[in-house]
């Protein structure tokens, strides 16, 4: 796999973030693209790395963890949880598309889904290193500012798997919304449920 490849899938995941439909005809959508769109997976690894990296250290200096815990060990339980998290709502998006008969369009979905992963990893992690360095583990009681930051990329990863739906599965606005929102429930509550089982 070639960095053109790669660059390739990044821009046109992006064009489809940004609401443009031309972007998914850009993907690569066959059945090795498939596959090989998990590969993005991989690469969002040194950028989640670097931002919970900072955040470790943030949450160490304010003695926030409750036992003594590892930087690998953080990494390694954050990182794992988010995949089985991600793998989750992937299950949950199958099931939403074969009750509603849009499963056939449901392999270019996850591609962009797969890739749009990296494009807003690589454009969070300067923002997610910044907040973590200014404000530590409270953004709030630090600089209201940086909330506001915060809720604003929070609003772009809404917006962008809202785009990502509606391009890619072809549906209305309305079932758009209504599949960012169960799928987003499931990825969080697995996220949550697992950070809480093994005590972080």
């Amino acid at each position: 796999m070639s960095l053109n490849y790669v660059f390739e899938n990044i821009a046109a995941s992006t064009r489809i973030m940004l609401g443009n439909p031309q972007g998914l005809a850009q993907l690569d959508r066959s059945t090795s693209g498939f596959w090989r769109s998990f590969y993005a997976l991989v690469l969002t690894v040194p950028f989640t790395f670097g931002a919970k990296k900072s955040e470790y250290y943030q949450l160490l200096e304010h003695n926030k963890f409750e036992q003594p815990v590892s930087l690998f060990g953080f990494i390694a339980v954050q990182e794992i949880t988010s995949i089985v998290a991600y793998m989750v709502s992937l299950i949950a998006l199958y099931a939403i598309t074969v009750s509603t008969g849009s499963q056939s369009r449901l392999v270019q979905c996850v591609v962009a889904m797969n890739w749009s992963s990296l494009a807003l990893a690589i454009i969070s992690f300067p923002v997610v290193v910044f907040v973590n360095q200014v404000s530590g583990a409270s953004p709030a009681q630090q600089n209201p500012m940086l909330t506001i930051l915060v809720l604003a990329l929070m609003v772009i990863f809404i917006l962008a798997m809202f785009r990502i739906m509606r391009i890619s599965l072809q549906i209305s606005r309305e079932s758009a919304v209504v599949y960012v929102f169960v799928i987003s429930t499931f990825e969080l509550i697995t996220y949550f449920f697992l950070l809480n089982l093994v005590g972080y």
